[in-house]
């Protein structure tokens, strides 16, 4: 379920007041604010968690990009050096990568 910031700091809010006990905060909140749908007890200590340890509501998103390396890096940039004029839609499928990842490693060079 989404919940907006407001709702968010309020949530946090009745979890620091009842001492971080969850089941408490979310009997609180649920008083307090009886027109909005109560989250799940765990919902407050993952908020309070994140805010702890990212300084966000919410816990950022690291991917790790697996396709652009040194070794496909080297294979696309060899091949556009072998042929200029090649597309990159052929090298990508000649070295079977998508097409975005050699897009990405001939837009760095």
């Amino acid at each position: 379920m989404f919940y907006s910031n407001k709702e968010k700091s309020d949530m946090l809010s009745c979890y620091i007041e009842m001492a971080k006990n969850t089941r408490a905060a979310a009997r609180l909140y649920k008083t307090r604010y009886p027109d909005r749908p109560c989250p799940e007890h765990t919902r407050f200590y993952v908020l309070y968690k994140n805010m702890r340890e990212y300084g966000s509501f919410i816990k950022p998103k690291c991917r790790v990009s697996t396709a652009i390396n040194v070794d496909n890096s080297f294979s696309v940039l060899a091949k556009l050096i072998e042929n200029p004029h090649i597309s990159l839609r052929t090298v990508a499928e000649e070295l079977n990568m998508t097409y975005s990842s050699v897009q990405r490693i001939a837009k760095k060079t």
